[in-house]
């Protein structure tokens, strides 16, 4: 039975660890998507995990983790008991880490799938969850979560996903393979009536206030907390995922790969051609090409290149994981940024600068960073966007669901907006050009197709 709020307030920023064994796709998306809205920690003792490290199978270790970061919540996937292996020393971690929260006033929650397709081979999959080990481990731990009295346990039939970093759920791997085989099961994995990973991360971050037991399996629940899609738009999305020019122009590190070639090659060569955009009058006049970090890096170096004006990184950036875009909550984004961004005045003080960031979505890191400048001492402030206007927010949940700044500010008035002397951005022939072909390419926010 699903109760209501207990021991969390939707008014702080609650602190999430969310524990996972090794790197894979439904515990990063979930992550992901959580981040939009709560601070999120990515616990895993596999380095290939992208977060943070943390030995699962060692108790001082995990409580020191939690004590230290002063977590609120506690998310554990069933997909952590991953093919199996090393499963009893996994489940008898979690159990002491659900203890632990219960000792210390941290909420447990637990999102299990009923069922779990695993790669043995090939092209061979097993289903996991039918009164075998994976629904004995699954049932012992949600026995604990519910002990606990805010503990959360949400079920769902099966989650398949995608995650630039990870890869696929190997139910995915099934589904999109025609020639593969998947032992123990009657008909098809379609009776499993699997979830898309974003849409139920979506549902968990609007539900981690509650207390109890959710199972989206049931048809009710499934329209109350969400408009789940079918399969093939699921799929769909996916695909989109897969070709999505915004990981190549904001989400993916410099040495990634996209399209076979290097994320750092492509955003130094949109820097080269956005050269052509500037006019020669205003070439004349500017002293330095100036990054937004860390975004704008490469983008400038390229523009520095194509434009012969030095490169100078005159605003800092804290290090830092979090990224402000993906920040859901505007206030909270121009908190972070204010925290973050520090330009240096005694470089830029009446100087004739061209600021170059990635693209201009909802302008937030933009407007703060040039009203910063302004505060700095700049004498003329140029933007530089190498890439096109963005008119189209994302459809298929790469990015948060948000408002384009250019859906309410009209094109003319964004110097106004900025507080800049002008604006330039790429042209849609000379970004197309620019970016590497794929089979499922999606550019539909820079282009509108």
């Amino acid at each position: 039975m699903l109760n209501g709020e207990y021991g969390l307030s939707a008014e702080k920023k609650i602190k999430i660890a969310v524990f996972s064994n090794e790197a894979e796709a439904v515990s990063r998306k979930v992550s992901k998507i959580l981040k939009r809205k709560y601070t999120v920690f990515y616990a895993s003792p596999d380095p290939g995990a992208s977060g943070l490290m943390v030995d699962l199978f060692h108790s001082r270790s995990v409580e020191g983790f939690l004590a230290y970061y002063a977590v609120d919540l506690v998310l554990v996937c069933s997909s952590i008991f991953g093919d199996g292996e090393h499963r009893d020393e996994i489940r008898e971690s979690i159990r002491k880490i659900i203890c632990y929260c219960m000792q210390n006033g941290i909420k447990p929650v637990f999102l299990m799938e009923k069922y779990r397709v695993a790669a043995v081979g090939g092209k061979e999959y097993e289903v996991l969850g039918r009164n075998d080990w994976y629904s004995g481990s699954c049932e012992e731990i949600t026995r604990s979560v519910l002990a606990c009295k805010n503990g959360l346990v949400i079920k769902c039939p099966a989650i398949y996903g995608y995650d630039i970093k990870t890869g696929e759920t190997d139910l995915l791997k099934f589904l999109t393979d025609r020639e593969a085989d998947c032992r123990g099961w009657d008909k098809t994995v379609d009776n499993m009536h699997p979830l898309l990973a974003d849409e139920v991360g979506e549902v968990l971050s609007s539900l981690i206030s509650f207390h109890g037991e959710i199972d989206l399996c049931d048809k009710e629940n499934r329209g109350r907390y969400f408009d789940f899609s079918d399969k093939e738009k699921g799929l769909g999305n996916i695909a989109r995922q897969k070709g999505c020019a915004f990981n190549l122009i904001y989400q993916l590190m410099p040495d990634d790969s996209f399209g076979g070639q290097k994320v750092a090659k492509v955003r130094l060569a949109l820097g080269e051609r956005l050269a052509a955009c500037i006019p020669d009058a205003i070439k004349d006049r500017i002293d330095y090409i100036v990054p937004v970090p860390k975004t704008g890096l490469y983008y400038a170096m390229g523009l520095s290149k194509g434009l012969q004006i030095p490169y100078m990184q005159g605003i800092l950036k804290d290090s830092t994981e979090e990224r402000s875009f993906q920040l859901l909550d505007v206030n909270v984004r121009k908190k972070f940024l204010k925290t973050r961004l520090s330009p240096i005045g005694e470089i830029l003080e009446n100087k004739s600068i061209l600021v170059v960031d990635e693209a201009v979505f909802t302008g937030t890191t933009l407007k703060m960073a040039c009203r910063m400048l302004r505060e700095a001492g700049v004498k003329h402030i140029y933007l530089g966007i190498p890439t096109p206007p963005c008119y189209v927010p994302c459809s298929y949940y790469v990015q948060p669901k948000r408002e384009m700044l250019l859906e309410y500010i009209r094109y003319d008035m964004l110097t106004e907006y900025f507080d800049v002397d002008d604006i330039y951005f790429q042209t849609v022939d000379a970004f197309m050009e620019e970016i590497p072909e794929l089979e499922e390419l999606c550019t539909e926010c820079f282009t509108g197709r």
